[in-house]
C-alpha cells in the first residue's frame, strides 16, 4: 500500500472518530433503559441537488490549446425515493434503508467553429463546426443496513452498520459534422461499500411534534471503473474505446435533521433537511479532462491508465416521509 493511500485512510478515520465524538456529544446523559418492541416503516420522497461540474469542452484550437465551452454545469433539484424498515426489540433498533435518485441531468450549448478541432486520444482530430452539446448525468442509489444500540444515553443512541453505495456519473460532448453527429462518452462508475458509525440524537420531544438529528460516517472501499468511448452517429464508425479501474479508500458522511409531526399514536409525518459528502470517487467530467490532450502530436494515455478517485461531491436538499409505527 503506498503512503498516499495510508495517509488518506488515516485521515479519513479520524474524521469518522471525530463525527462520532460530535454525536456522543449531542447525546451525552445519563442511562436510560429502553425496553420496547415494534416496527416502523419510513416511505417517502427526497429532493436533493448535487454540486456543480465543470463544464470542460473537448475543443482545442490549432495549437492543441484547450478551451473552455460555456459555464458549469448547474444542476437542479431532482426527485428520489427513500425507505426505512426499523425494527426495536429489547434494548436493540434494527433499520434497512434504501435510497435512489437517477437522472440528475445538466446541459449547456455553445458554438463551434470551423477552425477548431476535436481532439482526444490515439492523435484523433477532426474538423468539426456547428453547434457542439455539453451533457453530464449521475445516477446514485444505496442500500444500508444498521444497528443501534438504545438507551445508552439519556437523549439518544449510537451504533454501526454497513452500507452500499453506487454512483455512476456520465459526461457526453455531441457536435454535428456532416450531417452526422460525433459523439465522446466518459462513465465513471464507482461501488463503494464498508462499515460506518451511525447515531441518533433527540433534539425535542413534545406531545405532538418532535425534532430529531441522525448521522453517519464511514470509511469505505470504492472499486471504480471508467470507459472512454468515441463513434460517429449513422456510420458506426468507433474511433476510440478505452476502459480503466481502479480502487482506492473512499469517506462518505451524512446528517439529516427531522421535524415529525405525531397525527396519532401510529401515524406521523416527517420532513426536513440533508446533506451528504461523497469523498473519493471518480467523475465523468474529470476522467474527460485529463483524457483530453494539449498537443496534437501527442497522447494523454497516461492519464487513462486508471480512474481519477480524488473528485469529491456533496448532495444537499429536504425530504418529506410518511411514518407507520405498529
Amino acid at each position: 500500500m503506498s503512503n498516499q493511500k495510508r495517509n488518506r485512510k488515516c485521515i479519513y478515520k479520524a474524521i469518522t472518530l471525530g463525527v462520532a465524538l460530535c454525536i456522543s456529544t449531542v447525546c451525552l446523559g445519563q442511562q436510560q433503559r429502553v425496553m420496547t418492541e415494534g416496527w416502523t416503516a419510513n416511505m417517502g420522497v427526497l429532493f436533493l441537488q448535487r454540486d456543480n461540474a465543470p463544464g470542460y469542452a473537448l475543443l482545442a484550437d490549432d495549437n492543441g490549446v484547450a478551451t473552455h465551452l460555456g459555464s458549469d454545469f448547474d444542476f437542479q433539484s431532482e426527485a428520489g425515493i427513500e425507505f426505512t424498515l426499523q425494527r426495536k426489540l429489547d434494548e436493540w433498533l434494527s433499520q434497512t434503508r434504501y435510497t435512489g435518485m437517477s437522472n440528475w441531468m445538466a446541459a449547456q450549448i455553445g458554438s463551434g467553429d470551423a477552425t477548431e478541432n476535436l481532439i482526444i486520444a490515439s492523435n484523433l482530430s477532426e474538423d468539426v463546426g456547428g453547434i457542439g452539446s455539453l451533457i453530464n448525468g449521475t445516477d446514485f442509489k444505496s442500500i444500508e443496513f444498521n444497528f443501534q444500540r438504545l438507551g445508552l444515553t439519556k437523549y439518544g443512541h449510537l451504533g454501526f452498520g454497513f452500507r452500499y453505495l453506487k454512483l455512476d456519473d456520465h459526461y457526453q460532448y455531441r457536435e454535428s459534422s456532416g450531417g452526422n453527429q460525433d459523439v465522446l462518452n466518459s462513465i465513471a462508475s464507482n461501488q463503494l461499500y464498508g462499515f460506518q458509525l451511525t447515531g441518533h440524537a433527540d433534539v425535542y420531544s413534545g406531545d405532538s411534534i418532535s425534532v430529531s438529528l441522525d448521522g453517519n460516517a464511514g470509511v469505505y472501499h470504492n472499486e471504480a471503473s471508467t470507459e472512454l468511448k468515441q463513434y460517429t452517429t449513422g456510420t458506426g464508425t468507433n474511433q476510440l474505446n478505452l476502459e480503466s479501474v481502479n480502487d482506492d479508500a473512499a469517506f462518505v458522511a451524512e446528517l439529516r435533521l427531522a421535524l415529525k409531526y405525531h397525527i396519532n399514536p401510529r401515524v406521523s409525518i416527517a420532513a426536513g433537511y440533508q446533506v451528504m459528502w461523497i469523498d473519493g470517487i471518480a467523475l465523468g467530467t474529470g476522467q474527460m479532462n485529463d483524457a483530453v490532450i494539449t498537443d496534437s502530436g501527442s497522447s494523454p494515455m497516461q492519464g487513462l491508465l486508471s480512474p481519477n478517485l480524488g473528485e469529491t461531491l456533496r448532495f444537499n436538499g429536504a425530504f418529506v416521509h410518511l411514518v407507520y409505527t405498529w
